[in-house]
């Protein structure tokens, strides 16, 4: 924790003598605060809980159900992230993909797109990303 505290107030004071600069430190900052909630899921400690549920459970069943629940859980949240991720990138540059499709939802339907439908349209490109 202390090295990515350093490292943020570090980026934060070189960067931040210009606007620009400071824009771009807060989203290093907030990059680094998503990678300290991904540590603090612990989802290694998964195959903890499903050990611990067999001793409550007989079921050889629930046990698979409760696995399988797990696994979707899984590939949703990791769709969502990318999803996430997708719509930063686009996002990032002034002629990225979320102004391109902007300026086509505009033309086409003659009013803005709302944040979902760019969040949507994201997670349609992640989902397809995962499929063969």
């Amino acid at each position: 924790d202390l090295i990515l505290v350093v490292s943020d107030w570090t980026t934060f004071v070189l960067s931040s003598t210009t606007l620009s600069g400071l824009a771009r430190s807060a989203k290093a900052l907030r990059f680094a605060r998503v990678m300290r909630l991904l540590r603090m899921l612990r989802i290694g400690r998964m195959p903890k809980v499903f050990s611990g549920l067999r001793i409550f459970t007989e079921s050889e069943l629930s046990v698979v159900s409760a696995k399988i629940t797990a696994w979707i859980v899984g590939v949703l949240l990791l769709n969502h992230m990318v999803a996430c991720l997708w719509f930063f990138l686009g996002n990032f540059n002034k002629r990225g993909w979320v102004t391109e499709e902007k300026d086509k939802y505009v033309l086409k339907y003659d009013t803005q797109p709302s944040n979902f439908y760019l969040y949507t349209t994201s997670l349609h490109w992640a989902v397809t990303q995962f499929t063969p």
